[in-house]
């Protein structure tokens, strides 16, 4: 089958298409991930609303693996400042459950859930911490397993964080505020955050909601984008798909006098479109693992992006497919009305 056969039934123009709307999907992944990305590191690893608190009485280290709750959550203990002729750093002790936002590594890693309340002392700096300060945090005992930082400056290059449990088994009364990545408020309306077991009382504690208004704005952006891309994407598959398929309807009557089912003629040529979308799809999406190599190699990124994929060009093959049922209702109905003309 030639170049030029392909063009005149159509063929081409659909390859063509899905070419460039998984290239679309990519692209919008792409700067999903790298939004996200500034956006995380921005805030210094916080969510953009977190949950902010101090805890009354705190004169005992805190099991934070007990928590009640069944949501992943990231608890962050702010322990001050340092400064040395480097310049000054913020020291963050952290610890998470289920999952929490990896930050871009410069070498080594940054921490796994496996590592806490195991008796290690680990730290991960940032890239602009300097060797004094990473002098200091061996000189107390805690090994550095990685340095943060992304291929621009950012708040987490003067990031020092040590592993909470750690740092509370020895400083239990030294951090004045927590700050908390969760999906639902787990403290009651008492003041009581609840652990299996015991209670803790806290004070919620505002500290404004700019960040909050900033991400909002970042937000309603993306779901602009988002919308019309998902617009743009079932527009244009509704239309080449009748396009292709009035090139086709022909050839579905004729098959159908010959006594073979429309639905059987018709199931032929939905296979070769949708393993057209399906390979454009494929193709577009491997290509787009080159440029994430290149420009953010970070698993969490590549696992952003694989999810931002799978849905999007599983959205993708949805259209197809729905487009592809609105051309066989079209396509019957005209044959119908061919063979009664006729």
């Amino acid at each position: 089958m030639t170049i030029t056969h392909l063009r005149k039934d159509g063929t081409i123009w659909i390859v063509v298409l899905y070419l460039l709307l998984s290239v679309m999907v990519a692209s919008y992944s792409f700067f999903q991930v790298k939004q996200q990305e500034l956006s995380m590191l921005t805030r210094g690893l916080y969510d953009s609303n977190p949950l902010s608190f101090v805890v009354k009485d705190h004169d005992r280290p805190i099991d934070w693996s007990k928590l009640d709750t069944d949501k992943p959550f990231t608890i962050f203990s702010e322990l001050g400042t340092v400064k040395d002729k480097g310049g000054e750093y913020e020291l963050r002790g952290i610890y998470y459950q289920k999952d929490t936002y990896h930050p871009p590594m410069v070498s080594g890693r940054f921490f796994e859930e496996t590592d806490f309340y195991q008796g290690k002392k680990q730290a991960v700096v940032g890239r602009g911490v300097g060797e004094s300060e990473k002098e200091w945090i061996e000189k107390i005992g805690y090994e550095i397993i990685g340095i943060m930082g992304a291929s621009y400056l950012s708040p987490i290059d003067q990031r020092v964080f040590f592993n909470l449990d750690a740092w509370e088994q020895e400083s239990p009364a030294q951090s004045d505020m927590y700050v908390m990545n969760i999906e639902r408020d787990p403290i009651d309306q008492d003041g009581s955050l609840r652990f299996k077991g015991d209670t803790l009382s806290v004070k919620v504690v505002d500290r404004g909601d700019q960040g909050a208004l900033r991400f909002l704005g970042t937000e309603a952006y993306q779901v602009v984008i988002y919308l019309l891309i998902l617009l743009i994407l079932i527009s244009l598959s509704l239309l080449f798909t009748q396009y292709w398929m009035k090139k086709k309807n022909t050839e579905i009557r004729i098959l159908w006098q010959m006594g073979i089912p429309i639905r059987q003629a018709f199931k032929r040529y939905a296979t070769t479109y949708f393993f057209i979308a399906l390979g454009c799809s494929i193709l577009v999406g491997l290509i787009s693992y080159l440029f994430l190599a290149l420009y953010l190699p970070n698993p969490e990124a590549w696992r952003m992006h694989t999810v931002n994929l799978v849905k999007g060009y599983g959205l993708l093959l949805l259209s197809s497919g729905f487009s592809m049922w609105i051309a066989f209702k079209r396509s019957t109905r005209q044959t119908w009305k061919g063979s009664v003309a006729g």
